[in-house]
């Protein structure tokens, strides 16, 4: 799959920024970074650096458009640009194309420090310079081929289903006439509730058994089968959505790692409480640096109203 994106970057550099940099042997700036609605999983922004004890930059600024792919092992098969940069004020410009591999810089190396500085060069007005790139990126995908997060995300699955299908279970959830074996060392871990209920000495810590009377037997397996790491999105189905009860023991397990599992859960049950919830989790964990994991795994419409809505895309 080919996708066209145009691509555009404003960057004003103060010269009391390069004055301060400049001082160093190797020193660099980089403008705002910027990510595509289409493709958060690459991002891309404006360098301006010099390695003074470096032959290949010959003691010249190099300034130059970087592109990096976030995920481990991307899907991208090739990320191309075509694009200019220019510098009005000095009546600057070049323009290339470049293919690009993760982390790469492609630009060009146009003048030195001193250069820079000259006012007769015309580089800084009011001691701002104005740099412009303007282009188009042109990503190519293999969508046969998963990257490493996506690995990690199928292995845990496996492994907790592995889990749940042991024999050695040796706790026993009584709901709506069935049974629901499970490990107490796996849901004392994940259910602050489970664990302390475990650990009290009461008749249910003692028996390994409890009662519960007032939730469904299918939401209750659905919620254990969460804690042990199966991916529940295709287990909560409409005819069946997610009720307040699930919805509360969603939230109240929501973390980076699986937030977006839950909010693909949320779509496929219909539940716009929840999926609210997990857009705002997002939302807020990108205005604190928070990684969240699997983005790429987003339901395709959740994802598009994510980042059109949010400032932090």
């Amino acid at each position: 799959m080919l996708q066209e994106i145009p691509i555009k970057i404003q960057w004003k550099i103060l010269k009391k920024n390069i004055l301060v940099e400049s001082k160093s042997d190797d020193w660099s700036l980089i403008s705002k970074i910027f990510s595509i609605a289409q493709c958060p999983d690459l991002k891309y922004c404006l360098s301006l650096r010099q390695h003074k004890n470096c032959q290949d930059y010959k003691s010249k600024i190099h300034l130059a458009l970087l592109v990096d792919f976030e995920t481990i092992g991307f899907k991208f098969t090739q990320v191309k640009a075509n694009y200019n940069v220019k510098i009005p004020s000095a009546k600057f410009s070049f323009e290339t194309e470049f293919i690009f591999k993760r982390g790469q810089l492609s630009g060009k190396l146009f003048c030195t420090p001193e250069e820079l500085l000259d006012p007769s060069n015309n580089f800084f007005v009011d001691n701002i310079m104005d740099v412009i790139l303007e282009g188009n990126l042109s990503i190519e995908r293999d969508n046969s081929y998963y990257d490493a997060e996506e690995f990690i995300q199928i292995k845990n699955n496996h492994l907790g289903l592995r889990l749940w299908d042991r024999e050695d279970k040796d706790f026993t959830i009584v709901v709506g006439g069935k049974e629901i074996k499970i490990h107490k060392l796996i849901i004392s871990a994940e259910s602050s509730v489970f664990d302390r209920m475990i650990q009290s000495g009461l008749k249910e810590s003692k028996e390994n058994k409890v009662t519960i009377s007032d939730f469904d037997s299918e939401i209750v397996e659905i919620a254990m089968k969460f804690c042990y790491g199966v991916n529940i999105s295709k287990l909560i189905v409409v005819e069946n959505a997610v009720d307040t009860s699930m919805e509360i023991f969603l939230l109240s397990h929501m973390v980076p790692l699986n937030v977006c599992t839950i909010a693909n859960a949320s779509i496929l049950s219909n539940s716009p409480t929840l999926s609210k919830k997990c857009s705002d989790y997002i939302v807020e964990s990108k205005k604190k640096r928070i990684t969240i994991s699997n983005l790429s795994f987003l339901d395709k419409d959740f994802k598009t109203k994510l980042y059109a809505f949010s400032p932090y895309n």
